[in-house]
């Protein structure tokens, strides 16, 4: 059953569906449609032609906005932008004063927070090992990118030690698989 706190919560030609929620200031304009059992709370906006959906969250400060869609069980929340069809799906999260924007995609367990600027899938990368995540992406701040492991900002050397015990134990495990063949 879809849950709209106040009327004013939806304007335009929006479309509030399904078991979406919206609650608190959130907003949702514009021919923006929220549907599935995705929620909108907060402060959050999403307007322009912006989907939420399946079992995604906006949240706090967060806007979508202008053909963007989030969907799955992605996340968006702090004060992140998602516009210009821009996709944030999967287990994706973006957060803090991130920006996702143009045609990029972010998905899978990235998570992409800080001052991240992202415009084209070639300004990330996200891959998992040994149960965590690491996320290196490209950032408005002083140095020009940052990364992260499972959500908590590491710097250049923390990743390239992280990156050798990879590959370093990549190699060990081809090397045996090896000698059992």
């Amino acid at each position: 059953m879809t849950y709209i706190e106040n009327p004013k919560n939806v304007s335009g030609d929006a479309n509030v569906s399904g078991n979406a929620w919206v609650s608190d200031n959130a907003k949702v304009s514009d021919n923006a449609k929220v549907y599935g059992n995705a929620w909108v709370s907060s402060n959050a906006w999403v307007s322009s032609n912006a989907w939420v959906f399946d079992n995604a969250k906006v949240y706090g400060n967060a806007w979508v906005s202008d053909n963007a869609k989030v969907y799955g069980n992605a996340k968006v929340y702090g004060n992140a932008r998602v516009f210009g069809n821009a996709k944030v799906y999967s287990d994706a999260s973006v957060f803090g004063n991130a920006k996702v924007y143009s045609d990029a995609s972010v998905s899978g367990d990235a998570r992409i927070f800080g001052n991240a600027d992202i415009s084209s899938n070639d300004d990330w990368f996200s891959f998992i090992y040994q149960g965590k995540t690491l996320t290196g992406y490209k950032s408005r701040n002083d140095i020009g990118y940052e990364f992260n492991i499972n959500g908590e900002n590491k710097t250049f050397d923390e990743v390239r030690d992280y990156l050798s015990s990879y590959f370093i134990n990549m190699i060990a495990s081809w090397k045996k698989d090896k000698v059992n063949d």
